[in-house]
């Protein structure tokens, strides 16, 4: 989901906003769309869907994606297309200045996450790699709020993804990932 350092602390409840819910609204709109199946037979796989979750002692999150591969399908070079939701809470300790002292504060945060993308993908021998480029929207809401901390509010943004991966034998394989965001510079 970015990143972004979280100071320690633990995951605390958030109110939550009506952004976030419409960020997964239209991720989870566009993976139905992209998953959807286009047609029968005995052509390859062309949609794939992937989630997760994670969770430390200050913050948890989970995220759901999908994609669509033009031309041969998932293992073949060619164009996709791909779209990601996220959400998640997370908790820091900090302070906030009263008018006469800093006084100790627990700030609580929600952040929803939504990209639309469009890649290609290469397969120079053994090496699979796939870049994508697209749109990115991330909402951050912290409570109260921090006014150290410029990851706040509704940001769009230009989303620059790479995946790579090494064939090394039938059962192993290395890979490498990176992603870019704009939004709040991740």
């Amino acid at each position: 989901m970015g990143g972004r350092a979280v100071q320690e602390g633990s995951i605390a409840g958030v109110r939550s906003a009506p952004r976030v819910g419409e960020l997964l609204g239209v991720a989870a709109v566009l993976l139905a769309t992209l998953t959807a199946p286009v047609c029968a037979g005995p052509d390859p796989p062309r949609g794939e869907m992937f989630s997760g979750f994670a969770a430390s002692n200050n913050d948890a999150s989970g995220y759901v994606g999908g994609g669509y591969a033009f031309g041969k399908g998932l293992y073949a070079p060619g164009w996709r297309l791909r779209a990601v939701g996220a959400y998640g809470r997370y908790h820091y300790d900090g302070a906030l200045f009263d008018g006469r002292d800093y006084v100790g504060t627990t700030f609580d945060g929600q952040v929803g996450f939504a990209a639309a993308l469009i890649g290609y993908q290469f397969q120079p021998g053994a090496t699979t790699v796939k870049l994508f480029a697209g749109i990115e929207a991330e909402d951050q809401h912290i409570q109260p709020r921090d006014p150290n901390n410029l990851v706040q509010g509704t940001e769009l943004g230009l989303r620059l993804a790479a995946e790579t991966w090494y064939d090394i034998s039938s059962r192993w394989f290395l890979s490498a990932d990176a992603s870019y965001g704009t939004a709040f510079q991740e």
